[in-house]
């Protein structure tokens, strides 16, 4: 059996306001395409200050895609838990997956690999794990 996933992050480097609105409009119509075409998941996973523009907020993101979609999961490869209020997640998480009947998944929890993104967002690298 042949599984098509198709991966967003939102990169692309020097990129003005303007671009990063098209590029996520792009992503949604790209991932309602898709959807009708057969593919089984798109995932999603986060970065924050990055040069590149990487995408910082996926459960967002993910929202919108299950708004648009009927049949594909979303997933989150992964969602960077020390960097959010772990309640409000969780909270996130749930009506997400609830409202789209449970295609929000999998949902994939890490810690992290980037000094700066925990300096940017006052979160202390040295106990990411206990976060």
């Amino acid at each position: 059996m042949v599984m098509s996933i198709a991966r967003f992050n939102m990169v692309c480097p020097g990129i003005s306001p303007q671009h990063v609105s098209d590029t996520y409009k792009a992503g949604l119509d790209i991932a309602e395409y898709i959807d009708r075409n057969g593919f089984a998941m798109a995932t999603l996973d986060e970065h924050h200050g990055a040069d590149d523009g990487w995408m910082p907020s996926t459960l967002v993101t993910a929202g919108m895609m299950l708004a648009r979609t009927k049949t594909m999961n979303v997933a989150l490869y992964a969602l960077l838990l020390p960097l959010h209020d772990p309640l409000r997640v969780a909270e996130d998480i749930a009506v997400l997956d609830l409202s789209s009947g449970g295609r929000l998944s999998p949902v994939i929890l890490g810690l992290g690999y980037r000094p700066e993104e925990f300096a940017m967002l006052a979160k202390d690298w040295a106990h990411r794990g206990a976060l």
